[in-house]
Order: structure tokens, then C-alpha cells, then sequence
């Protein structure tokens, strides 16, 4: 509202007041860098849902965002964007709204350049689920679960949990996973990194499971895991919140170890048509098992 829509606050004034939009925060970012004598330039960009700049046609109404970039210098290896406003993005990183778009970086002589920003590495924005099943020889044993979130995930999971308590989030991610793991207490999980505005997030718990695999009369287990059965133990929600498009690249993984009692060995014979009670049950797919 009033001529602060165009023109940015001076930088006292956004410190003073605490308060300032993209434009404040990024001349206050600027002035704040010069003072150790880091060069760094506002830069107007478009979302990607603004659409692309015409670069035959100049109009600022292309651009609805505005961000630092600090060029490549002394002490700076490689030039680099930061959005000042995202607080859970980590440095270097982006939030995926602005990533592979054209920028528009305006110089201190009144020049300006466009540099399109990156696209960052799907290693930096990672999604991991790891589980490790210790079973004894009836099939019961522990479970432990890690599950780490890294980049522009972290960014997305501090956002879609900002107006919740850390005790309220333990709560749902334990009514999420109880499903699968109903020997799971809610006391056995543990959150770190939600209490730093940005940076790795881990979510882990060990419980105690019934049925890690299904047991043969012959003490053969068969390890019954299959796409179908793994949603349950996914503990997203049904129906995410974010979307993705085609310049935001990630990583998601899933991992399995499975640690069987000394003797137990791998083998390729087909035990698909056999009931636990060693009796036949007609042709079936083959389905993978220990002996």
C-alpha cells in the first residue's frame, strides 16, 4: 500500500520495525553484506506460476518476487541466489517456486543482467525412509525407523507444520505409523531439527513388532513385502499438501534391512504353493523368502 508497493523501505526502517516484504528484506540483506564488503544485487524474479519474461518487451509486471544475488568474488567461489524471505530454505538452496526461472539482477551502475537460477541437485532435497527389522526365529522381533529430510523437504515439512506444537507432530506422525506397528508408543519416537529454522530434519522410533515375516512349520520365513503392503508404511499423509513440477528434481528412498538369526540363507526354491502346514495349495507366483 502507498508508494512502499514499489518503492523498498530503507534498511533502518525494516530493522527497526522487524517487519518488511521481499523487496525490504533483500535491500536489508544487501546492506547488511556491503558492510563486510560482500557485493551482492537485488534481483527481480518471476514465480513459476507468472509465466516467462519477454525479453523484447521491458515491463517490470513480469517479475512478483524479489531476491539477492552474490556473484562470483573474493571469498565467494560461485555465484549464488538467496531468497531472504523463505527462512526454512537452506543456503544455496531455493524454494522450488523460483527455481529455473529467469532472472532479472540489477547492477549499482543502473545496468542490469538476466541469469536464470538454478535448478537445484535432487541430492540436495532428499526424502529417505530407513528401516531396520531384527526378527528372531518365530518371526517377531524390533523395528528401528529413521526417516531424514533434507533441502526444500525440510523447507515444505516446517511449513505444513508451522502452526503445531512439537508434541502435536509426534502425534500424528505416531497415528500415521501406528498402523502397520500397532506394538508402537507414542513415547518411543523422537523429532530433532524442528527447532532450527532450517537444515536436516529426522524423525526416528524403535518398537517392538509381531509378524515381521510369516513363519513355516519347517522354520522357513517367508519376508511377505510387497508395493501393496508398504503404503502403510508411509507415514505421509493420503493426500500431500504440495505439488511438484518439472524444475523441482528430489530424491526419495526407501531402505530394508532385514537381519535374520545366524543360519538363515537365501533361497531360490519356489515355496509359493505351500501352506505353513507343509500341504500344497495349488500354482502360484513364486514370492521372495528366507530358509
Amino acid at each position: 500500500i502507498g508508494e512502499n508497493a514499489i518503492i523498498p523501505r530503507q534498511p533502518a526502517e525494516t530493522l527497526s520495525s522487524k517487519y518488511g516484504d521481499c523487496k525490504d528484506q533483500a535491500v536489508l540483506f544487501i546492506n547488511l553484506l556491503g558492510k563486510f564488503n560482500i557485493k551482492s544485487y537485488p534481483a527481480y524474479i518471476p514465480t513459476y506460476d507468472q509465466g516467462t519474461p519477454d525479453s523484447d518487451i521491458p515491463a517490470l509486471n513480469y517479475y512478483n518476487h524479489m531476491i539477492v544475488f552474490i556473484p562470483q568474488q573474493d571469498g565467494v567461489e560461485n555465484g549464488f541466489f538467496a531468497d531472504t524471505t523463505s527462512a526454512g530454505t537452506p543456503l544455496y538452496n531455493l524454494p522450488y517456486q523460483i527455481q529455473g526461472v529467469q532472472s532479472l539482477v540489477i547492477k549499482n551502475s543502473g545496468g542490469y543482467e538476466t541469469i536464470k537460477t538454478p535448478i537445484i541437485s535432487h541430492t540436495a532435497n532428499v526424502m529417505s525412509d530407513s528401516y531396520t527389522m531384527n526378527v528372531d526365529v518365530i518371526g517377531r522381533g524390533t523395528l528401528k525407523y529413521k526417516q531424514l529430510i533434507t533441502g526444500s523437504f525440510s523447507e515444505f515439512y516446517r511449513s505444513q507444520n508451522a502452526l503445531k506444537t512439537k508434541q502435536e507432530i509426534i502425534s500424528e506422525v505416531y497415528n500415521n505409523n501406528k498402523r502397520g506397528f500397532p506394538l508402537l508408543k507414542e513415547s518411543d519416537l523422537s523429532i530433532n531439527g524442528l527447532d532450527k529454522n532450517s537444515g536436516d530434519i529426522t524423525i526416528e522410533y524403535k518398537t517392538d513388532a509381531k509378524a515381521l515375516t510369516e513363519v513355516f512349520f519347517d522354520g522357513k520365513q517367508i519376508i511377505n513385502i510387497n508395493t501393496e503392503s508398504l503404503k502403510d508404511w508411509i507415514n505421509l499423509p493420503a493426500n500431500p499438501k504440495y505439488t511438484f513440477r518439472k524444475n523441482f528434481a528430489y530424491t526419495y528412498k526407501k531402505e530394508m534391512d532385514i537381519i535374520l538369526p545366524e543360519g538363515y540363507r537365501i533361497t531360490d526354491q519356489n515355496v509359493s504353493n505351500v501352506k505353513k502346514d507343509n500341504q500344497y495349495n495349488g500354482s502360484q507366483q513364486p514370492d521372495s523368502f528366507v530358509s
